[in-house]
Parts: C-alpha cells; sequence; structure tokens
C-alpha cells in the first residue's frame, strides 16, 4: 500500500504546486480550488496512515464512504438553495475522493 500512500502525495503535491503558481498569477479562485483537491487527498492520505498505524486498516473502505455520503449530502443541499459556489466545491471534492478510491481498489487488487 506504499504505493497508494506515494499516490496521495504525489497528487496532493501536484494540486498544491499548480495553486502556487495560480495565486502567482493572481488567479485565486482557480488557486482556492486546486487546494481543496490538495486537501481531499490529504484527507485521504492521514485517514488511511492514521488506521494503518492502528492497525485498523480494513476501515479504510468505510471513511471513504462516509466521506462520499456527507459530501453528496452537501452538494444536494447546496443545489436545493442555489449554491452554486458551494456545489461546485463539493463536487471538486467527489471527484478528488473518487480518484483517490479509483486508485486505492487498483492497488489493493495488486496485493
Amino acid at each position: 500500500m506504499e504505493k497508494y500512500l506515494l499516490y496521495l502525495n504525489e497528487c496532493k503535491q501536484k494540486h498544491l504546486s499548480l495553486s502556487h503558481k495560480l495565486a502567482a498569477s493572481e488567479r485565486s479562485d482557480e488557486a482556492k480550488h486546486e487546494r481543496i483537491k490538495a486537501n481531499i487527498y490529504d484527507i485521504c492520505l492521514t485517514t488511511f496512515s492514521a488506521l494503518k498505524k492502528a492497525g485498523r486498516e480494513s476501515e479504510y473502505k468505510n471513511r471513504l464512504n462516509s466521506f462520499r455520503s456527507a459530501w453528496e449530502n452537501s452538494l444536494e443541499l447546496a443545489k436545493a438553495h442555489n449554491m452554486t459556489e458551494k456545489a461546485m466545491i463539493e463536487e471538486m471534492k467527489l471527484f478528488a475522493l473518487s480518484d483517490a478510491e479509483k486508485q486505492f481498489y487498483l492497488t489493493e487488487e495488486k496485493r
């Protein structure tokens, strides 16, 4: 699973780097969006690492599902209240989470 952790860290760093470049170009909204994506990869990285350290790796899938559920609920509320920016952020979070989850399952299959 070291490959998975490496993948998460690389994605996090890629989005942080892009965020810094966008901020330097005075594109603050886009920079913010890249930081959000980086944060999702960091959440997955931190969660998996903590569970692994505690010997509870098997709980990771449930944590991913709970993140998805919470963010899907938040997305639906944002849409219901015409909160466009909030909805877009929730969609970004779900996209990054789906990518992290997909990589997790790919890495898990290769074990």
